[in-house]
């Protein structure tokens, strides 16, 4: 008689929670209800704000903490401009080309600005991250942590998983043009939505073999009249991201 032992591969449960701009704040939810359900968290990986939720918690574990970005986020000026558009026009657009259509729509970037390498200094999200895991490595975080960036040379994917975390969050949430990149092991860095809106195989690629993927991302929604190229321009883009 042959005998045979089965062993079951034990489950590594990978979140990854996607970018988004402010939606990207729901992802504070989703990490409550996991908790109070007592769903254990072996490793998070992130994109844009999924990055700086999933950075926090990781290093603290602490919803206090976690919290305070949605304050903080509130309140940096470069994401709290009122909008002239209607509110069919704000639901069409993605939260952060809504903000650049304000600039647009009120002329500040019509001639200078465009010729820019950004739009803006980034001083405000660069406060927020660094209030919120000062100088804190990835070695300090209580769940392995992950944060995908984009390359800007090369248009590839890059998997920040050593060094500081406050580098490897500026670069994730760094939207190209609206805030400088950030140079990083010799490669300019971007907002990894471009290239991983939710990083669910960078989960897989670290081990995880359950993902829960959290996607908070709009969809596209009909629209059949454009006034100007500069509508057609975010138009494009949105088609592109969602």
């Amino acid at each position: 008689m042959e005998l045979k032992v089965v062993v079951k591969e034990k489950l590594k449960v990978g979140l990854a929670l996607g970018g988004g701009g402010a939606r990207g704040l729901a992802h504070i939810g989703i990490l409550k209800v996991l908790e109070r359900e007592n769903i254990p968290i072996d490793l998070i990986t992130g994109t844009s704000m999924g990055a700086i939720i999933g950075g926090v918690y990781a290093l603290k574990k602490d919803f206090s903490a976690i919290e305070k970005i949605a304050e903080k986020y509130s309140k940096i000026s470069e994401f709290n401009i009122d909008l002239s558009f209607g509110e069919k026009e704000k639901k069409d657009k993605p939260f952060f080309l809504k903000k650049m259509s304000d600039f647009l729509k009120r002329g500040y970037i019509l001639n200078l600005e465009l010729r820019r390498k950004y739009i803006n200094d980034g001083e405000g999200v660069k406060k927020i991250i660094k209030d919120l895991v000062g100088d804190k490595t990835f070695t300090d975080t209580k769940i392995p942590f992950a944060a995908v960036a984009a390359d800007l040379v090369k248009g590839e994917k890059v998997i920040i998983r050593k060094g500081k975390l406050f580098y490897a969050l500026l670069a994730s949430v760094s939207i190209p043009g609206m805030f400088p990149p950030v140079i990083l092991d010799e490669k300019i860095l971007v907002d990894g939505g471009i290239v991983d809106v939710v990083p669910i195989e960078t989960a897989q690629s670290l081990g995880a073999n359950f993902v829960i993927g959290v996607n908070v991302s709009q969809t596209i929604k009909k629209r059949v009249e454009f006034d100007n190229a500069v509508e057609i321009f975010f138009r494009s883009d949105s088609i592109t991201s969602a």
